[in-house]
């Protein structure tokens, strides 16, 4: 978030599935950067998991996205769209009508074929929109920059043991239970990460 997206204190962020593994970690980190955090969830439990996370505003994934950061205020859209679940077709709506101008979007798992055809291409260039992959192996996998890894690692070891970010387990199954974990990863509701002893 801080080195690919180079987000500044006092912006805001749409953090797309906040009550995931990753968004509910991008909450936590997105406030201490100093950014106004909207998270989005669509049940009471993620709802009130990414409050007590952090996140200012919740708004719902399952609705139309646009309208609802309107009536929060940002008619033109945020400054940055951290997405943490698989993108599809949604990807040119998100890029035109979500992301504001100069605005910055990490997609963080993979595009489904043909979200990129998506993107209006004019758009994005008229009003300085970045699209933006984050693959956390990236580095290691090509052997490029990989001291940076340990680097990140170790900035947020620190805010851990400060206290300032917390653990976001919420189950562990055992390896016997591994397809129910597997079921429950692939279902979507999933809450914060889960684990698996063995």
């Amino acid at each position: 978030m801080k080195e690919d997206m180079n987000v500044d204190e006092g912006s805001s962020i749409l953090i797309i599935n906040g009550a995931g593994g990753l968004g509910s970690f991008a909450i936590q980190l997105a406030k201490q950067l100093g950014l106004t955090v909207i998270a989005t969830a669509s049940r009471q439990d993620t709802i009130d998991w990414c409050k007590n996370l952090g996140a200012d505003h919740v708004i719902n994934h399952r609705e139309a996205l646009a309208p609802q950061l309107e009536e929060l205020g940002y008619a033109n859209g945020v400054r940055y769209v951290f997405h943490c679940f698989e993108v599809g077709l949604e990807l040119g709506d998100l890029m035109k009508n979500v992301v504001g101008p100069c605005g910055k979007m990490a997609v963080i798992q993979y595009a489904k074929e043909g979200a990129y055809a998506t993107i209006d291409g004019t758009d994005s260039w008229f009003n300085r929109k970045t699209l933006i992959h984050s693959f956390m192996f990236a580095r290691s996998l090509h052997n490029v920059g990989i001291e940076k890894q340990g680097q990140l690692l170790n900035a947020v070891s620190e805010m851990i043991d400060a206290g300032n970010i917390k653990h976001t387990l919420s189950k562990t199954l055992t390896f016997d239970e591994a397809k129910e974990l597997m079921l429950l990863q692939e279902s979507g509701k999933s809450i914060g990460k889960l684990a698996m002893t063995v």
